[in-house]
């Protein structure tokens, strides 16, 4: 699964953007899967990637920067 959701970010931010929404919520999806997965650190990484880009384009205050934080009290 997680090979999959790797080919549908890498496809997103190929034909979408880096900054598309569609693009950041495959990357919170994958950050998601790899905490899973115990790939805590991949998972950490691409949440300090992908948090400050939901704030930029979408505000402070919303629900899929809240996702995305939600495993390892990431902030």
């Amino acid at each position: 699964a997680l090979q999959l959701l790797e080919k549908v970010l890498s496809l997103s931010t190929e034909k979408l953007g880096a900054e598309h929404p569609n693009t950041l919520g495959a990357m919170t999806i994958l950050a998601n899967s790899y905490d899973r997965a115990g790939r805590v650190e991949e998972a950490l990484q691409l949440r300090e990637k992908v948090c400050p880009l939901w704030t930029e384009k979408l505000g402070a205050e919303l629900p899929h920067k809240m996702r995305a934080m939600t495993y390892r009290g990431v902030s």
